[in-house]
């Protein structure tokens, strides 16, 4: 196996920039190290799983009667709804391949008629079209967000190590040569939060909508995703116990409609409520049997929402974030604070009271702590300084003669 390692890149200043891997591939020719380096990963944890996966692209693929040929005409193209049809179809949620065909849309313009084996020896090529995709590869001809180009360079890579799996390219002629392309970094960016103040003006503002009043009262109080919110029905709610069952989504593509999900993490999660929220929800049931009793048969009875239109049935997520966009922008908020801080706004809150960074992370519904961590730094950071601050008072405290 060759040898390979997992290293920080930084600054001037010896400040971390990124993860970066490198491998030794034995000398050229001229007695030179062959040992191609990628860097742009966040963490060392990325570029180790980056690392393995070119480990086993350059491994021998196992024999067979008919081996990968040089000239084979199958394209990038062809392989793509190849990768989406035989294998995403099976294993893969709706929406997920809504994003790869997003992603693969793009990549598309570049290796469309390409032969995919060939692509191994086109390294610079996609370097380029990397590049040129992150410098003007949006509408009008405008940037691409760095998080959209490294899904277009994941994709190719996916489907290159899907038909190395396949048996229909050897990876010890043919490597894969995403290995050797560098990804824009990951963007890290604060989320957005409001603070208590703000938050009691958003919900004063929405206290007569028929459901928005409910939306965002949950979304403050439990942090639930839009899809968590809107899939809720009356069965999850525990009144008596002052709990809420996560154990589904409600997803919406243009192909697919509107359909209920398993949560992310495929696993529920059950978090409590607190005593307003429980009061919020009580009152939210008795308005709503006014819409049963008026719509009659014609009601959504069988679904049994909580957070539903007057006919009791779903809302598209698309529009109601929209709604609570076009709210935060009547309410003079700054540029950015969507339905989505609303859940960031609870995590970000607990967190700076000094709850659980464990505790919140399972409320979220994170798939591990790393993740709410790197979310909500901001705060983490601040809590840092009161740290030294008590560190400080500690020390005083010794000094004080007994």
């Amino acid at each position: 196996m060759q040898q390979g390692s997992v290293f920080k890149v930084v600054d001037k200043n010896g400040k971390l920039v990124s993860w970066a891997h490198r491998i030794q591939l034995g000398r050229d020719e001229n007695g030179r190290k062959i040992q191609p380096t990628k860097q742009g990963f966040a963490t060392k944890r990325d570029a180790q799983v980056a690392l393995e996966l070119f480990r086993k692209s350059l491994e021998v693929a196992p024999p067979t009667d008919e081996p990968p040929a040089d000239d084979d005409p199958r394209t990038f193209a062809w392989w793509l709804k190849e990768y989406l049809t035989e294998h995403c179809a099976a294993k893969c949620e709706h929406t997920t391949i809504t994003g790869y065909e997003r992603s693969g849309g793009y990549a598309l313009r570049y290796f469309k008629d390409t032969p995919l084996n060939q692509m191994a020896k086109m390294v610079q090529q996609i370097e380029k079209a990397i590049n040129e995709l992150s410098a003007k590869g949006g509408k009008k001809e405008k940037p691409l967000a760095p998080k959209t180009v490294r899904e277009i360079g994941h994709l190719i890579n996916m489907i290159y190590e899907y038909a190395i799996r396949m048996q229909a390219i050897n990876p010890s002629t043919h490597p894969n040569p995403m290995a050797f392309v560098t990804l824009p970094n990951k963007v890290k960016r604060e989320a957005a939060h409001l603070e208590a103040d703000t938050m009691q003006r958003v919900m004063a503002a929405v206290v007569e909508h028929p459901w928005l009043d409910i939306l965002v009262h949950s979304d403050f109080a439990t942090g639930c995703r839009r899809g968590e919110l809107l899939a809720l029905t009356w069965p999850d709610i525990q009144f008596t116990a002052a709990k809420v069952r996560i154990n589904k989504s409600l997803a919406q593509t243009p192909k697919k409609g509107i359909w209920v999900k398993v949560c992310k993490g495929r696993e529920a999660r059950i978090i409590s409520l607190s005593r307003s929220t429980v009061e919020a929800l009580k009152a939210h049931k008795i308005r709503q049997q006014i819409n049963r009793e008026k719509f009659g048969n014609v009601y959504r009875n069988d679904l049994d929402l909580v957070i539903c239109d007057e006919m009791g049935d779903y809302l598209k997520p698309g529009s109601v974030s929209a709604k609570v966009s076009l709210l935060m922008r009547k309410l003079g908020l700054p540029k950015g604070n969507s339905l989505h801080t609303l859940r960031h706004s609870h995590g970000s809150h607990l967190l700076s009271e000094g709850e659980s960074l464990t505790a919140v992370s399972k409320r979220l519904g994170h798939a591990n702590t790393q993740i709410t961590a790197e979310i909500y730094s901001h705060v983490l950071a601040k809590d840092d300084v009161a740290l030294a601050e008590a560190w400080e008072a500690i020390l005083e405290k010794s000094k004080t003669p007994a």
